[in-house]
Order: structure tokens, then C-alpha cells, then sequence
């Protein structure tokens, strides 16, 4: 499963420009008044000028394993990155096989880049921009996990994440290839705390071939 496109809310499209086509140097591959479109890798994600979102975004870039620590390297000398301890800024989800690091957009979403270590691995050693396979999570802030889990699953056939985990208040649902990060509504994301909201999200998927539409 792959997550084809996201759509979010900004109020501020001017703000979403400068960071996303100047820092991370995304392509902006269309433009409307009103709405902005980048590609990353196999994603395309659509900023669409509305009232402020409920709350914040958190959503994740899917890096190849050996890129890790040089995309890493690459944010930290453009934006400060996010510590995720006090010994480190590099998440080591071990359950997963995989690491993160998080960053902020200009609005204050929580930005991710993760490596999965069970994925195939590449042989490019210097990142760009370019090396980013696609969007690799986006959060969802929902009522009532356990329902929104069992919507997903009967009527779209979408998997819950074989890792886990799978809570009352936090789930994952989906493959490596693209994750559907639910969390409770007032539930803090890593590693800020910042709270979950119903903030509008339109996702298409990839289902192995079969487009699916989800609004959120």
C-alpha cells in the first residue's frame, strides 16, 4: 500500500511555498490560486488555502535505510531538528526495524523522516531531495480508534500494520510503503507532545493497483 496523495489545510500558502520548495527543496509540480502541489518520490502532497486546520499536521517521509544519517545531516544544516531524548535525536523504534528524526514545517507540523530496515536497500551514499521514496505516514486524529480502525479495515480492505501496534488510543494500519498513523483526538504525537486533531485530510491510496479515496 502506498499513500499516492495527501491533502491539507494551510492558511498561509505563502508560508507552505518558501518551506517546501526553498528548504526541502520539493518540486512544485502544479499551481492554482488557492492550492499548491509538490512531489516527493511516488507522493504528491496538495496544500489548500482554507481556515487555520484544527490542529497540526504530522505526516512522514519514507527514506531509503542507508540514507538515514545523511538526510539527517542534510535537514540539521537547514532547520533545526526535533530531539527525540535527551540523548538523541534519532528515534530507534525498534519494534519496527526502523529510525526517525522529526522536524518542524513553517506552520508547526511535525514533519518525519523514517528508514525501515526490513525494506531493500539502495546504493546511493550522498541524499537529495530526490533520494525520498514517497510519503511514508500520515496522521489521523480521530474520535474513537478501535471504530475508525474497524471502518478502514471492513470497507477498504486496508491491513492493520503487521508490527503494531494496535491500542484503544493509537493504531497502525497499512505496509511499510505507506502507514495510517491513528491516534485519539488529544493524544500527544512524538516527540513533541503536540495534541491530535480532527484537522481535515483527504488521502488517495494505492492498493496495489486500486486508487482508494479516504477523507478524514
Amino acid at each position: 500500500m502506498r499513500i499516492k496523495e495527501i491533502s491539507l489545510a494551510t492558511a498561509d500558502l505563502g508560508k507552505v511555498e518558501a518551506f517546501y520548495s526553498e528548504v526541502l527543496q520539493l518540486p512544485l509540480v502544479h499551481r492554482e490560486p488557492g492550492r499548491l502541489s509538490f512531489a516527493v518520490g511516488y507522493s504528491v502532497i496538495h496544500f489548500t488555502n482554507e481556515k487555520a486546520p484544527a490542529g497540526i499536521y504530522h505526516f512522514a517521509f519514507l527514506i531509503p535505510p542507508q540514507l538515514l544519517e545523511p538526510s539527517y545531516q542534510w535537514i540539521k544544516s537547514r532547520i533545526p531538528v526535533l530531539p527525540f531524548s535527551e540523548q538523541s535525536d534519532i528515534a530507534d523504534f525498534t519494534n519496527w526495524n526502523a529510525r526517525a528524526f522529526y522536524f518542524h514545517d513553517e506552520e508547526q507540523n511535525i514533519l518525519e523522516f523514517i528508514a525501515h530496515y526490513d525494506m531493500e536497500q539502495g546504493s546511493e551514499s550522498a541524499f537529495e531531495p530526490h533520494n525520498i521514496i514517497g510519503v511514508g505516514e500520515i496522521g489521523i486524529g480521530v474520535e474513537d480508534v478501535t471504530l475508525a480502525c474497524n471502518k478502514l479495515h471492513t470497507i477498504y480492505n486496508i491491513p492493520y500494520y503487521h508490527k503494531g501496534p494496535f491500542l484503544p488510543s493509537f493504531a497502525v494500519m497499512g505496509e511499510e510503503e505507506g502507514l495510517l498513523i491513528i491516534s485519539a483526538i488529544g493524544r500527544g504525537w512524538l516527540p513533541t507532545g503536540q495534541l491530535a486533531a480532527n484537522s481535515s485530510v483527504h488521502i488517495i491510496l494505492d492498493m496495489h493497483g486500486e486508487l482508494i479515496n479516504i477523507d478524514c
